[in-house]
């Protein structure tokens, strides 16, 4: 019973972190591109694609 716990526990602290930091990432994005003076759809189709595209490329890398 405990382990069940513990690994909602888990999930659920994980699940909060990942909101919490995605927030945080697309908040970033936004002020980057007011001062630099960029439209909020060039970040949104550079950084962030890029951005959400690191963890694949990390784990292509990392099983070749």
């Amino acid at each position: 019973m405990t382990e069940l716990l513990v690994a909602v526990l888990k999930f659920a602290l994980g699940l909060a972190m990942l909101i919490y930091s995605a927030d945080k990432f697309i908040l970033c994005c936004i002020n980057i591109a007011e001062r630099f003076n960029l439209s909020k759809a060039l970040i949104g189709l550079t950084l962030v694609a890029f951005g959400t595209s690191l963890p694949e490329l990390v784990l292509t890398v990392a099983a070749v």
